[in-house]
């Protein structure tokens, strides 16, 4: 019995010794919150990294971990992001050349779309050791005792980038006007003409050689490769063209305005034509257009910023953006982004608009479709138009419509009256006329052999109201305040583009819409209807 007891004794003594040994284990691997030491650095010998209760932000990563070198140990994410990034700034500046016996392209890793994932390897920087449970932690933040846990950062470069480099320096050289093959429409009749009277660049490979070098624990040295030539022309995207055989949808407005204006829509109107989009592949109307300055042919004329009319580099590109909008709904490809302007617009309806302003708002839109399409735009008589051209894919006895509702209307506030020294005493000018301001939505309407069959909410929009702006002279002692009250202005049509609202009304199916909400554009174009638009 004795000799049981103890036994039973010696076995609670082990376990309770074992249990001891388990927790001073553990207990390094819990993560403590990092402390200032006496002379002002961060004490971070002990797992410096924020509570479970901290905010993420806080979290600090563990000692022995570097990313493509450097080492971020006992740094926060954003200041591993900042230290990370003086490198980044260097490497794109760095020189590539791209070689062929035509001549060789001279450029540098920024010119030609430089990228990386540095974000997201330093999410995994941070989660090394601080993240999962308490066994997968204590794991990670042992091995970093005897080894360093040594991240690298995908980089990359944009075909897109790599083409419009070459174009520019070798584009005459090669005597080859576009890489991009021609569509010739004549009526009904489609046809594709390959780029077979010069030498046929195949970018992706181009841009691909690039990306293999940045990919095999790159240096950060000089970059040299070869021009990759499709010589015969006959790759697999040209004979894809070949599938483009009808018009989609197309939609037109008159651009009929200032000097300026107009030449601005000519210009991005000029930049969209003969854009080609392979199925999947997306576009951005804003870097297509890009650089909206002078120097690429742009010019001076009027534009709203914060609601006030003003002169500015590339007025009116906006209605290249919406005339553009509008020919892709009816073509039905999928709309990525879409913003209405701040203000109205007269040359559509309301919600049938799309603004430009920097990298804030921007018309997006991706080819949804199994077959290229193809994107004619031009000009003529005052008037824009764009037609996109791929593979039908819908059935013929489909069609659809279009309808802006008003939804409701905002009226301007007081005028904004502000004294003007150069005035004569008692004067009043009108600088800048009220905009009523609305709520609408666009709404398409599906209609099988005649019938209405779904009604499809297309997106929201709203437009703010201001008030007029008005100068007045200095006010004059014997004289009342003379009236500021402004004529009322006209709200704009919200009448559907081309189609009444269908009289025939079937069960609504209401889809989801396909846009974000509306955002405020912090610069949007100015309507037609202005002198100075």
């Amino acid at each position: 019995m004795i000799g049981k007891y103890k036994s039973n004794y010696l076995k609670r003594i082990i376990a309770l010794c074992l249990a001891v040994v388990t927790v001073l284990w553990i207990l390094p691997a819990f993560p403590v919150k990092a402390s200032a030491t006496g002379n002002g650095s961060t004490d971070t010998d002990v797992s410096a990294t924020a509570t479970a209760g901290d905010a993420e932000s806080e979290l600090l990563i563990k000692n022995n971990i570097t990313i493509d070198g450097i080492q971020i140990g006992g740094m926060t994410k954003e200041g591993a992001m900042t230290a990370y990034k003086s490198k980044s700034d260097a490497l794109k500046s760095t020189n590539v050349t791209i070689t062929s016996d035509y001549g060789d392209v001279n450029t540098t890793l920024e010119e030609i779309g430089y990228s990386d994932n540095a974000g997201e390897v330093l999410d995994e920087a941070v989660a090394y050791g601080n993240k999962g449970n308490i066994l997968k932690r204590y794991s990670e933040t042992k091995s970093l005792e005897s080894a360093s846990y040594d991240l690298s950062v995908a980089k990359s470069v944009k075909e897109s980038y790599v083409e419009a480099v070459i174009n520019e320096q070798l584009g005459s050289v090669l005597n080859v006007t576009s890489e991009k093959p021609r569509l010739i429409v004549n009526g009904d009749d489609i046809s594709v003409v390959p780029a077979s009277d010069g030498v046929f660049v195949d970018n992706e490979k181009t841009a691909e050689s690039i990306n293999n070098i940045l990919a095999e624990n790159w240096d950060g040295t000089e970059i040299t490769v070869d021009v990759v030539f499709d010589e015969d022309g006959t790759s697999e995207k040209i004979e894809q063209l070949k599938e483009i055989k009808d018009l989609l949808g197309e939609f037109t407005t008159d651009y009929s305005s200032a000097s300026g204006r107009m030449k601005n829509i000519e210009r991005a109107t000029e930049l969209l034509n003969g854009t080609v989009l392979y199925p999947g592949e997306q576009l951005s109307v804003h870097e297509a257009i890009s650089p909206i300055e002078s120097s690429n042919g742009y010019y001076s004329a009027g534009q709203y910023v914060g609601g006030k009319l003003v002169d500015g580099v590339g007025g009116g590109v906006c209605q290249v953006s919406t005339t553009l909008y509008n020919a892709l709904i009816r073509a039905e490809l999928e709309i990525v982004q879409r913003n209405n302007h701040g203000l109205t617009v007269s040359y559509v309806p309301l919600s049938a608009d799309a603004a430009l302003a920097g990298n804030v708002l921007d018309l997006k839109f991706k080819n949804n479709t199994d077959a290229p399409i193809y994107i004619e735009g031009f000009c003529s008589d005052g008037d824009v138009t764009f037609r996109i051209y791929g593979k039908e894919y819908r059935p013929e006895n489909r069609t659809i419509e279009f309808e802006s509702k008003t939804i409701s209307v905002i009226s301007p506030g007081p005028d904004e009256i502000t004294e003007d020294p150069t005035l004569a005493p008692g004067t009043t000018k009108i600088t800048q006329r009220a905009h009523t301001g609305y709520k609408a939505e666009l709404w398409k309407y599906v209609y099988i052999d005649g019938e209405l069959t779904e009604s499809i909410l297309v997106n929201r929009s709203t437009y703010k109201a201001t008030p007029n702006y008005v100068s007045v002279g200095p006010s004059e002692e014997t004289t009342e305040a003379p009236s500021t009250e402004a004529p009322a202005t006209e709200a704009p049509s919200t009448e559907a583009p081309s189609t009444e609202a269908p009289t025939t009304e079937a069960p609504s199916t209401e889809a989801p819409t396909t846009e974000a909400p509306s955002t405020e554009a912090p610069s949007t174009e100015a309507p037609v209807t202005d002198p100075a638009a």
